[in-house]
C-alpha cells in the first residue's frame, strides 16, 4: 500500500481551472497552422511595406505561441488534479492524449526560439 501525503494546496478557482481546460481542448496542430500563418504574414506585410519591422513583430507572436505549445505539458498534470476537486468541469472535451503534449513541447520550444530569434534580428533584414 503506497501513502501519499494529502494535497494542501489551496483550491483553484473554477474559472482558471475552465481556463486550462479550454487550453488544453486547443489541439496542438492548431497552434502550429497559427503559427505558420502568422510567419507567413509577417513576411508578406514586410515585402508589401518594404518594412522589416513587421517581420520582426510576428517574431513576439510566434515567442507567445511558441510558449503556449511548450506549456501543455506542464499545465496537463495540474489540470488533471485541481478537476478531481471541481466536479463541474467538462472532462470529455479535453484530449486524452498526453504523449502528444511533449511532442507539442518539444516543438513549442522550436517556436519559441525561432521567434525570439525573429523578434531580436528580423528588422535587420531589410
Amino acid at each position: 500500500m503506497r501513502i501519499t501525503a494529502p494535497d494542501l494546496s489551496p483550491p483553484a478557482p473554477a474559472w482558471l481551472v475552465r481556463l486550462a481546460g479550454l487550453y488544453l481542448a486547443v489541439r496542438p496542430w492548431v497552434i502550429l497552422v497559427a503559427a505558420l500563418a502568422c510567419f507567413v504574414a509577417g513576411i508578406v506585410a514586410s515585402l508589401n511595406t518594404h518594412q522589416w519591422l513587421w517581420f520582426a513583430r510576428c517574431g513576439s507572436v510566434l515567442a507567445l505561441l511558441g510558449a503556449a505549445l511548450g506549456g501543455r505539458v506542464l499545465v496537463r498534470p495540474w489540470w488533471v488534479g485541481k478537476t478531481r476537486q471541481i466536479r463541474d468541469v467538462v472532462v470529455g472535451m479535453i484530449d486524452p492524449d498526453a504523449q502528444r503534449d511533449e511532442v507539442a513541447a518539444l516543438l513549442g520550444i522550436i517556436v519559441a526560439g525561432a521567434g525570439t530569434l525573429i523578434w531580436g534580428w528580423g528588422d535587420l533584414l531589410g
